[in-house]
């Protein structure tokens, strides 16, 4: 299936934090707004008239040094989802790393 890429507002991320709470793998702080990553698996859950796919993460897209969006990102692609997960992941351990040699 087709990946499926939009923004969304602020009441639409919380309606998925809320229902995906139970799929939620991690999270990540954003420079402004926190990224989620949710591994649902095979399911028949649909967002309006857009089927759920396998992976659904919420990121935050920068518009300018003052402002961000949350995109919603869903894919079928394991290897889509893990590059994105594993690229967050590298970058909270280098910032928790920084944290720890300044303190």
């Amino acid at each position: 299936m087709k990946d499926y890429r939009t923004i969304i507002d602020n009441d639409t991320l919380e309606m998925f934090c809320t229902i995906l709470d139970d799929y939620l793998e991690d999270s990540f702080e954003g420079c402004m707004l926190d990224n989620y990553f949710f591994d649902i698996g095979n399911n028949n859950m649909r967002w309006g008239r857009i089927k759920l796919r396998k992976y659904v993460m919420i990121l935050e897209k920068g518009l300018n040094e003052w402002s961000s969006v949350n995109e919603l990102y869903m894919t079928d692609s394991y290897e889509k989802y893990k590059e994105l997960y594993d690229a967050y992941y590298k970058d909270r351990e280098e910032y928790e790393k920084e944290e720890l040699e300044t303190a």
